[in-house]
Protein backbone atom coordinates (compact mmCIF):
# COMPACT_ATOMS: atom_id res chain seq x y z
CA UNK A 1 0.00 0.00 0.00
CA UNK A 2 0.93 3.45 -0.59
CA UNK A 3 3.18 4.59 2.91
CA UNK A 4 1.93 7.71 4.95
CA UNK A 5 4.79 9.51 6.21
CA UNK A 6 5.74 11.99 8.55
CA UNK A 7 5.77 15.66 7.11
CA UNK A 8 9.73 17.22 6.95
CA UNK A 9 8.45 20.67 7.29
CA UNK A 10 8.33 23.02 10.23
CA UNK A 11 10.94 24.32 13.05
CA UNK A 12 14.20 21.57 13.45
CA UNK A 13 13.28 21.09 17.14
CA UNK A 14 10.49 18.98 15.85
CA UNK A 15 12.39 16.79 14.17
CA UNK A 16 10.84 16.04 11.40
CA UNK A 17 13.58 14.97 8.89
CA UNK A 18 15.07 12.88 10.80
CA UNK A 19 12.05 11.53 11.64
CA UNK A 20 11.24 10.95 7.92
CA UNK A 21 14.59 9.75 7.17
CA UNK A 22 14.20 7.13 10.17
CA UNK A 23 11.15 5.58 8.33
CA UNK A 24 11.98 2.53 7.44
CA UNK A 25 8.80 0.97 5.49
CA UNK A 26 9.26 2.36 1.93
CA UNK A 27 12.22 4.10 2.53
CA UNK A 28 15.41 4.08 0.05
CA UNK A 29 17.62 1.89 2.11
CA UNK A 30 14.90 -0.96 2.27
CA UNK A 31 15.34 -0.77 -1.87
CA UNK A 32 18.88 -0.60 -2.08
CA UNK A 33 20.23 -1.35 1.94
CA UNK A 34 20.93 -4.74 0.62
CA UNK A 35 22.74 -3.57 -2.34
CA UNK A 36 24.75 -0.79 -0.72
CA UNK A 37 26.11 -3.88 1.87
CA UNK A 38 27.14 -5.82 -0.88
CA UNK A 39 29.05 -2.79 -3.15
CA UNK A 40 30.64 -2.17 0.43
CA UNK A 41 31.88 -5.40 0.82
CA UNK A 42 33.11 -5.21 -2.67
CA UNK A 43 34.43 -2.33 -2.31
CA UNK A 44 36.68 -3.18 0.81
CA UNK A 45 37.60 -6.77 -0.48
CA UNK A 46 39.37 -5.16 -3.62
CA UNK A 47 41.09 -2.26 -1.82
CA UNK A 48 41.99 -4.86 0.81
CA UNK A 49 43.39 -6.56 -2.16
CA UNK A 50 45.19 -3.75 -3.27
CA UNK A 51 46.94 -3.48 0.13
CA UNK A 52 48.60 -7.18 0.55
CA UNK A 53 49.67 -6.99 -2.57
CA UNK A 54 51.51 -3.86 -2.16
CA UNK A 55 52.07 -3.70 1.74
CA UNK A 56 55.38 -5.28 2.28
CA UNK A 57 57.66 -2.78 0.04
CA UNK A 58 56.70 0.96 -0.96
CA UNK A 59 59.13 0.63 -3.90
CA UNK A 60 56.35 -2.11 -5.62
CA UNK A 61 54.06 0.82 -5.21
CA UNK A 62 56.00 3.22 -7.04
CA UNK A 63 56.62 1.07 -10.00
CA UNK A 64 53.36 0.08 -10.58
CA UNK A 65 51.91 3.66 -10.29
CA UNK A 66 54.79 4.77 -12.70
CA UNK A 67 53.73 2.18 -15.13
CA UNK A 68 49.99 2.81 -14.81
CA UNK A 69 49.66 6.14 -14.96
CA UNK A 70 48.06 6.50 -17.79
CA UNK A 71 45.31 4.66 -16.36
CA UNK A 72 44.95 6.62 -12.96
CA UNK A 73 44.42 9.70 -15.51
CA UNK A 74 41.88 8.10 -17.75
CA UNK A 75 39.97 7.24 -14.23
CA UNK A 76 40.30 10.60 -13.00
CA UNK A 77 39.20 11.74 -16.32
CA UNK A 78 35.85 9.63 -16.36
CA UNK A 79 35.26 10.15 -12.44
CA UNK A 80 36.00 13.93 -12.65
CA UNK A 81 34.52 15.23 -15.89
CA UNK A 82 31.42 12.88 -16.49
CA UNK A 83 30.02 13.18 -12.54
CA UNK A 84 28.26 16.25 -13.99
CA UNK A 85 26.78 14.47 -17.17
CA UNK A 86 25.91 11.52 -14.62
CA UNK A 87 23.96 13.42 -12.53
CA UNK A 88 22.06 15.37 -15.45
CA UNK A 89 21.32 11.64 -17.32
CA UNK A 90 19.38 10.29 -13.72
CA UNK A 91 17.67 13.62 -13.16
CA UNK A 92 16.09 13.80 -16.42
CA UNK A 93 15.47 9.74 -16.37
CA UNK A 94 14.09 10.45 -12.64
CA UNK A 95 11.51 13.42 -13.45
CA UNK A 96 10.77 10.82 -16.77
CA UNK A 97 9.32 7.73 -14.55
CA UNK A 98 7.76 10.07 -11.68
CA UNK A 99 6.24 11.53 -14.32
CA UNK A 100 4.74 8.36 -16.04
CA UNK A 101 4.15 7.16 -12.63
CA UNK A 102 1.77 9.90 -11.34
CA UNK A 103 -0.02 9.93 -14.55
CA UNK A 104 -1.13 6.41 -14.31
CA UNK A 105 -2.35 7.35 -10.80
CA UNK A 106 -4.61 10.40 -12.65
CA UNK A 107 -5.91 7.89 -15.08
CA UNK A 108 -7.01 5.74 -12.34
CA UNK A 109 -8.26 8.53 -10.59
CA UNK A 110 -10.42 9.30 -13.95
CA UNK A 111 -11.72 5.79 -13.95
CA UNK A 112 -12.86 6.21 -10.39
CA UNK A 113 -14.48 9.38 -10.37
CA UNK A 114 -16.37 8.27 -13.67
CA UNK A 115 -18.19 5.44 -12.08
CA UNK A 116 -19.39 7.52 -8.87
CA UNK A 117 -20.49 10.08 -11.51
CA UNK A 118 -22.29 7.21 -13.51
CA UNK A 119 -23.62 5.97 -10.20
CA UNK A 120 -24.83 9.24 -9.53
CA UNK A 121 -26.31 9.90 -12.69
CA UNK A 122 -28.06 6.63 -13.31
CA UNK A 123 -29.32 6.54 -10.07
CA UNK A 124 -31.10 10.01 -10.75
CA UNK A 125 -31.79 10.07 -13.72
CA UNK A 126 -33.41 6.62 -14.43
CA UNK A 127 -36.57 6.86 -13.24
CA UNK A 128 -40.14 5.43 -14.54
CA UNK A 129 -43.40 6.87 -15.52
CA UNK A 130 -45.28 4.85 -12.74
CA UNK A 131 -45.02 2.76 -9.61
CA UNK A 132 -45.43 -0.48 -11.33
CA UNK A 133 -42.82 -2.26 -11.11
CA UNK A 134 -44.62 -5.54 -13.37
CA UNK A 135 -44.77 -3.16 -15.85
CA UNK A 136 -40.76 -1.78 -15.90
CA UNK A 137 -40.23 -5.41 -15.95
CA UNK A 138 -42.03 -6.18 -19.20
CA UNK A 139 -39.78 -3.95 -21.18
CA UNK A 140 -36.69 -4.89 -19.85
CA UNK A 141 -36.98 -8.13 -17.34
CA UNK A 142 -36.28 -5.62 -14.55
CA UNK A 143 -37.20 -3.46 -11.84
CA UNK A 144 -36.41 0.32 -12.00
CA UNK A 145 -33.78 -0.77 -8.67
CA UNK A 146 -32.36 -3.30 -10.43
CA UNK A 147 -31.98 -1.82 -13.53
CA UNK A 148 -30.12 1.23 -11.38
CA UNK A 149 -27.84 -1.66 -9.32
CA UNK A 150 -26.93 -3.85 -12.37
CA UNK A 151 -25.59 -0.58 -14.48
CA UNK A 152 -23.50 0.15 -11.56
CA UNK A 153 -22.24 -3.42 -11.16
CA UNK A 154 -21.48 -3.50 -15.13
CA UNK A 155 -18.94 -0.87 -14.61
CA UNK A 156 -17.71 -1.84 -11.16
CA UNK A 157 -16.90 -5.10 -12.91
CA UNK A 158 -14.86 -3.52 -15.63
CA UNK A 159 -12.56 -1.93 -13.07
CA UNK A 160 -12.15 -5.39 -11.33
CA UNK A 161 -11.29 -7.03 -14.60
CA UNK A 162 -8.96 -4.29 -15.79
CA UNK A 163 -7.11 -4.18 -12.25
CA UNK A 164 -6.86 -7.75 -12.22
CA UNK A 165 -4.99 -7.75 -16.10
CA UNK A 166 -2.55 -4.49 -14.94
CA UNK A 167 -2.12 -5.47 -11.30
CA UNK A 168 0.80 -7.72 -10.85
CA UNK A 169 0.53 -9.08 -7.08
CA UNK A 170 0.76 -12.74 -7.31
CA UNK A 171 -2.43 -12.97 -5.07
CA UNK A 172 -3.96 -10.44 -7.20
CA UNK A 173 -8.02 -10.66 -6.07
CA UNK A 174 -9.33 -9.78 -9.15
CA UNK A 175 -7.35 -12.11 -11.36
CA UNK A 176 -9.64 -14.64 -11.36
CA UNK A 177 -13.13 -14.26 -12.73
CA UNK A 178 -15.04 -17.22 -10.66
CA UNK A 179 -13.93 -15.15 -8.06
CA UNK A 180 -15.44 -12.21 -9.54
CA UNK A 181 -18.63 -14.75 -9.24
CA UNK A 182 -18.03 -14.82 -5.41
CA UNK A 183 -17.96 -11.59 -4.94
CA UNK A 184 -21.17 -10.97 -6.49
CA UNK A 185 -19.46 -8.74 -9.18
CA UNK A 186 -20.96 -10.90 -12.07
CA UNK A 187 -23.01 -13.70 -12.68
CA UNK A 188 -22.36 -17.14 -14.25
CA UNK A 189 -23.76 -16.69 -17.28
CA UNK A 190 -21.89 -13.58 -17.34
CA UNK A 191 -18.62 -15.27 -16.77
CA UNK A 192 -19.31 -17.93 -19.72
CA UNK A 193 -19.66 -14.82 -22.06
CA UNK A 194 -16.14 -13.20 -20.42
CA UNK A 195 -14.56 -16.32 -21.03
CA UNK A 196 -14.89 -16.13 -25.05
CA UNK A 197 -14.50 -12.31 -24.95
CA UNK A 198 -10.69 -11.30 -25.66
CA UNK A 199 -12.01 -7.46 -24.64
CA UNK A 200 -13.16 -8.55 -21.23
CA UNK A 201 -13.05 -5.35 -19.26
CA UNK A 202 -14.67 -3.96 -22.42
CA UNK A 203 -17.47 -6.66 -22.67
CA UNK A 204 -19.04 -4.82 -19.51
CA UNK A 205 -19.89 -1.37 -21.32
CA UNK A 206 -21.32 -3.04 -24.55
CA UNK A 207 -23.48 -4.66 -21.69
CA UNK A 208 -24.54 -0.94 -20.12
CA UNK A 209 -25.15 0.39 -23.62
CA UNK A 210 -27.50 -2.09 -24.44
CA UNK A 211 -29.37 -1.57 -21.07
CA UNK A 212 -29.51 2.21 -21.50
CA UNK A 213 -30.98 1.80 -25.04
CA UNK A 214 -33.82 -0.04 -24.03
CA UNK A 215 -34.11 1.76 -21.48
CA UNK A 216 -34.34 4.83 -23.75
CA UNK A 217 -36.52 2.88 -25.58
CA UNK A 218 -39.18 1.47 -23.60
CA UNK A 219 -42.53 3.17 -22.55
CA UNK A 220 -42.41 2.47 -19.01
CA UNK A 221 -39.01 4.27 -18.28
CA UNK A 222 -38.00 7.89 -18.40
CA UNK A 223 -35.29 9.92 -18.70
CA UNK A 224 -36.00 14.04 -17.37
CA UNK A 225 -34.01 15.29 -19.64
CA UNK A 226 -32.22 14.56 -22.86
CA UNK A 227 -29.28 16.30 -21.23
CA UNK A 228 -29.32 13.62 -18.84
CA UNK A 229 -28.59 10.49 -21.41
CA UNK A 230 -25.49 12.46 -22.32
CA UNK A 231 -24.15 12.59 -19.07
CA UNK A 232 -24.45 9.12 -18.44
CA UNK A 233 -22.95 8.34 -21.70
CA UNK A 234 -20.19 10.82 -21.36
CA UNK A 235 -19.47 9.43 -18.02
CA UNK A 236 -19.18 6.00 -19.11
CA UNK A 237 -17.04 6.62 -22.26
CA UNK A 238 -14.74 8.59 -19.94
CA UNK A 239 -14.49 5.38 -17.77
CA UNK A 240 -13.82 3.14 -20.45
CA UNK A 241 -10.97 5.41 -22.07
CA UNK A 242 -9.60 5.93 -19.00
CA UNK A 243 -9.55 1.85 -18.56
CA UNK A 244 -7.90 2.12 -22.22
CA UNK A 245 -5.68 4.39 -20.82
CA UNK A 246 -4.47 2.17 -18.26
CA UNK A 247 -4.00 -1.22 -20.02
CA UNK A 248 -1.77 1.09 -22.56
CA UNK A 249 0.91 2.20 -19.73
CA UNK A 250 0.60 -1.63 -18.78
CA UNK A 251 1.12 -3.03 -22.48
CA UNK A 252 3.68 -0.06 -23.14
CA UNK A 253 6.70 0.17 -20.90
CA UNK A 254 9.66 2.46 -21.24
CA UNK A 255 11.82 2.05 -24.44
CA UNK A 256 14.47 -1.10 -23.17
CA UNK A 257 17.13 1.11 -24.52
CA UNK A 258 16.84 4.04 -22.25
CA UNK A 259 16.61 1.54 -19.37
CA UNK A 260 19.77 -0.18 -20.87
CA UNK A 261 21.93 2.89 -21.29
CA UNK A 262 20.76 4.61 -17.88
CA UNK A 263 21.52 1.21 -16.14
CA UNK A 264 24.54 0.33 -17.76
CA UNK A 265 26.25 3.58 -17.73
CA UNK A 266 25.44 3.71 -13.71
CA UNK A 267 26.92 0.23 -13.03
CA UNK A 268 30.37 1.27 -15.20
CA UNK A 269 30.55 4.35 -13.60
CA UNK A 270 30.07 2.47 -9.75
CA UNK A 271 32.91 -0.13 -10.94
CA UNK A 272 35.23 2.97 -12.57
CA UNK A 273 34.66 4.26 -9.16
CA UNK A 274 35.83 1.31 -7.65
CA UNK A 275 39.25 1.23 -9.45
CA UNK A 276 40.01 4.49 -9.18
CA UNK A 277 39.36 4.88 -5.33
CA UNK A 278 41.64 1.91 -4.49
CA UNK A 279 44.75 3.79 -6.67
CA UNK A 280 43.91 6.50 -4.80
CA UNK A 281 44.12 4.65 -1.50
CA UNK A 282 47.46 3.55 -2.66
CA UNK A 283 48.54 6.87 -4.16
CA UNK A 284 47.72 8.71 -1.07
CA UNK A 285 49.41 6.29 1.18
CA UNK A 286 52.35 6.38 -0.92
CA UNK A 287 52.81 10.17 -0.78
CA UNK A 288 52.26 10.18 2.86
CA UNK A 289 55.50 8.25 2.97
CA UNK A 290 54.33 5.75 5.56
CA UNK A 291 54.91 2.41 5.00
CA UNK A 292 53.29 0.19 7.76
CA UNK A 293 49.71 -1.53 7.38
CA UNK A 294 47.89 1.85 9.76
CA UNK A 295 48.87 4.26 6.87
CA UNK A 296 47.33 1.79 3.90
CA UNK A 297 44.07 1.44 6.01
CA UNK A 298 44.31 5.38 6.85
CA UNK A 299 43.84 5.69 3.59
CA UNK A 300 41.41 2.56 2.91
CA UNK A 301 38.74 3.78 5.19
CA UNK A 302 39.08 7.40 3.63
CA UNK A 303 38.11 6.38 0.36
CA UNK A 304 35.36 4.25 1.10
CA UNK A 305 33.45 7.41 2.47
CA UNK A 306 33.29 9.46 -0.99
CA UNK A 307 32.62 6.20 -2.56
CA UNK A 308 29.85 4.78 -0.32
CA UNK A 309 28.15 8.73 -0.56
CA UNK A 310 28.38 8.39 -4.52
CA UNK A 311 26.87 4.93 -4.25
CA UNK A 312 24.14 6.11 -2.43
CA UNK A 313 23.58 9.02 -4.51
CA UNK A 314 23.98 7.29 -8.12
CA UNK A 315 22.64 4.04 -7.35
CA UNK A 316 19.56 5.57 -5.08
CA UNK A 317 18.42 7.89 -8.02
CA UNK A 318 18.80 4.96 -10.27
CA UNK A 319 16.59 2.08 -8.01
CA UNK A 320 13.89 5.05 -7.04
CA UNK A 321 13.57 5.83 -11.11
CA UNK A 322 13.14 2.21 -11.85
CA UNK A 323 10.62 1.41 -9.07
CA UNK A 324 8.43 4.04 -10.10
CA UNK A 325 8.71 3.53 -13.89
CA UNK A 326 6.16 -0.11 -13.15
CA UNK A 327 3.03 1.69 -11.01
CA UNK A 328 1.84 -1.79 -11.26
CA UNK A 329 4.47 -4.05 -9.64
CA UNK A 330 4.04 -4.54 -6.04
CA UNK A 331 6.52 -3.89 -3.85
CA UNK A 332 6.49 -1.61 -0.39
CA UNK A 333 5.15 1.74 -1.26
CA UNK A 334 3.31 0.46 -4.31
CA UNK A 335 -0.65 2.14 -5.45
CA UNK A 336 -3.71 0.21 -3.62
CA UNK A 337 -4.75 -1.18 -6.80
CA UNK A 338 -7.03 -3.30 -5.09
CA UNK A 339 -8.36 -0.69 -2.54
CA UNK A 340 -8.89 1.48 -5.51
CA UNK A 341 -11.33 -1.14 -6.93
CA UNK A 342 -12.93 -1.45 -2.77
CA UNK A 343 -13.66 1.81 -2.40
CA UNK A 344 -15.07 2.77 -5.99
CA UNK A 345 -17.60 -0.21 -5.53
CA UNK A 346 -18.55 0.72 -1.77
CA UNK A 347 -19.28 4.38 -2.81
CA UNK A 348 -20.53 3.94 -6.10
CA UNK A 349 -23.36 1.10 -4.71
CA UNK A 350 -24.03 3.47 -1.94
CA UNK A 351 -24.64 6.59 -4.55
CA UNK A 352 -26.89 4.38 -6.50
CA UNK A 353 -29.53 3.29 -3.46
CA UNK A 354 -29.59 6.56 -1.98
CA UNK A 355 -33.28 6.48 -4.41
CA UNK A 356 -35.68 5.73 -1.75
CA UNK A 357 -37.21 9.10 0.22
CA UNK A 358 -35.81 7.09 3.58
CA UNK A 359 -32.25 6.97 2.48
CA UNK A 360 -32.16 10.66 1.10
CA UNK A 361 -29.59 12.78 3.59
CA UNK A 362 -31.70 15.97 3.20
CA UNK A 363 -35.09 17.39 2.18
CA UNK A 364 -36.67 16.94 -1.33
CA UNK A 365 -39.81 18.03 -1.34
CA UNK A 366 -40.41 21.80 -2.22
CA UNK A 367 -41.83 21.83 1.41
CA UNK A 368 -39.09 20.95 3.14
CA UNK A 369 -36.73 22.61 0.72
CA UNK A 370 -38.53 25.66 1.96
CA UNK A 371 -38.32 25.50 5.48
CA UNK A 372 -34.43 24.01 5.46
CA UNK A 373 -33.51 27.22 3.13
CA UNK A 374 -35.34 29.53 5.72
CA UNK A 375 -33.59 28.21 8.43
CA UNK A 376 -30.04 28.52 7.27
CA UNK A 377 -30.51 32.21 5.28
CA UNK A 378 -29.10 33.87 8.70
CA UNK A 379 -26.61 31.70 9.16
CA UNK A 380 -25.18 32.04 5.55
CA UNK A 381 -25.95 35.81 5.93
CA UNK A 382 -23.80 35.95 8.79
CA UNK A 383 -20.77 33.88 7.17
CA UNK A 384 -20.73 36.09 4.36
CA UNK A 385 -20.17 39.11 6.17
CA UNK A 386 -17.33 36.97 8.63
CA UNK A 387 -15.62 35.94 5.28
CA UNK A 388 -15.88 39.76 3.55
CA UNK A 389 -14.25 40.70 6.45
CA UNK A 390 -11.63 38.16 6.65
CA UNK A 391 -10.79 38.69 2.78
CA UNK A 392 -10.58 42.93 3.45
CA UNK A 393 -8.20 42.88 6.49
CA UNK A 394 -4.36 43.65 5.75
CA UNK A 395 -2.63 40.67 5.60
CA UNK A 396 -0.68 39.67 9.37
CA UNK A 397 3.07 40.22 9.48
CA UNK A 398 4.26 36.48 8.36
CA UNK A 399 7.16 35.39 10.19
CA UNK A 400 10.53 34.18 8.51
CA UNK A 401 12.81 31.14 10.43
CA UNK A 402 16.35 32.33 10.99
CA UNK A 403 19.24 30.28 13.07
CA UNK A 404 17.89 32.26 16.09
CA UNK A 405 14.35 31.35 15.68
CA UNK A 406 11.34 33.09 14.53
CA UNK A 407 11.14 36.67 13.83
CA UNK A 408 8.77 38.57 12.49
CA UNK A 409 9.01 40.16 8.96
CA UNK A 410 8.22 43.92 8.28
CA UNK A 411 5.08 45.41 6.19
CA UNK A 412 6.59 46.29 3.72
CA UNK A 413 8.59 43.09 2.84
CA UNK A 414 5.26 41.59 2.30
CA UNK A 415 3.56 44.32 0.42
CA UNK A 416 2.55 42.57 -3.02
Amino acid sequence: MTVSYVDPFGPPWKCGATRLMLQWQGSILQYIGTELIIALSVAVLFMGLWLNRFISTRTDISEFLLRNTILIHALDYITGRFQAALSMMLGFYTTIMYNRWWRVRNVENDVMSGIKSCSIYVGSYVNTKSNDDQECAASTGLTRDEVVLTMVRWVNLAHAIAVGEIYEKKDNIFFNLGSLVDMGLMTSEEKELLDLSPAKYDLPFRWFADLLDKIVRSENFSLPVPPALAMITTSITRTRSALDNLHMYKTTPVPLAYRQLVNTTVRFYIIILILNEGLAALSLAHEAGGGNRNDYLYSVFWMILPFLFEYFLFVGWLTLADALANPFRQYADELEWEDYVKRTFINSFSLAQMNSRASKGGPLTSKELKAAEGSLVDKRRTTMQEWTSDLQDPRPETCLMTFFGLTSASRQQNTR
